[in-house]
């Protein structure tokens, strides 16, 4: 194999990085590999070696996490144009020609990754993808959590009220409750009126009052629950 033939990293954070396959040996792995992979942690410092001569080039792994060739795992592979290399977590390469000898750098990344691409401020557009696209999934939390309908209470029930009123209430709460029953609508807001007009300032928010508040908005809209 000559420098005819390069890898190509087609998957993974460092999508898009290159080697030339020229005759010597080089690393693939983390840090100062010839080909770094990075944000993976399952990448090991020197994952695998290519040892490349002018009939071959054997891939050799050098990492307990294993590298796998076209779905099986390797440590003493021959490439050939095609071949597809999974490396780390989330890395793939592709074993590819290169077109016109000399094309790409010999020995060096290409300048298709980070290099070719200083993004913005320095910083790569795949980092500012990913906050994108955190940001976008908070807008969209942020969405539904405002227009989230809120759920309905159930309404009250006499029982409820009945708990916890005095004797007094307790009695008429059920006038009302009767008059409502054979459809006196107008006796029956008059007794919810006087209850209102018998609870104590601070009775406001009780169950009874709130009870009678229900049933005398639902009587004056001249429906019966």
């Amino acid at each position: 194999m000559t420098s005819r033939f390069k890898l190509v990293v087609v998957d993974g954070p460092s999508r898009g990085r290159q080697l030339v396959l020229e005759p010597g040996r080089w690393t693939i792995g983390r840090d100062k590999a010839d080909l770094r992979l990075e944000e993976d942690k399952a990448v090991s410092s020197e994952h695998a070696v290519i040892q490349v001569s002018k009939q071959r080039a054997v891939l050799r792994n050098r990492s307990s996490n294993g590298t796998w060739i076209n779905g099986e795992r390797g440590d003493d592979v021959i490439l050939t144009p095609g071949d597809l290399i999974h490396i780390g977590e989330f890395h793939q390469l592709r074993v590819q020609e290169t077109g016109a000898v000399g094309d790409v750098r010999s020995g060096t990344e290409a300048a298709t990754g980070d290099a070719a691409d200083p993004g913005y401020l320095g910083i790569p557009r795949r980092i500012w993808y990913r906050i994108a696209a955190v940001y976008a999934a908070a807008a969209i939390l942020a969405l539904y959590l405002i227009t989230r309908p809120e759920p309905e209470e159930p309404p009250l029930r006499l029982e409820d009220a009945s708990a916890v009123a005095s004797a007094e209430i307790d009695d008429l709460l059920h006038r009302a409750a009767v008059y409502e029953q054979r459809g006196k609508r107008r006796s029956a807001i008059r007794v919810y009126e006087e209850i209102l007009s018998r609870q104590q300032p601070f009775d406001s928010d009780s169950t009874a009052t709130r009870y009678v508040l229900e049933r005398l908005a639902v009587l004056k809209r001249g429906r019966r629950r």
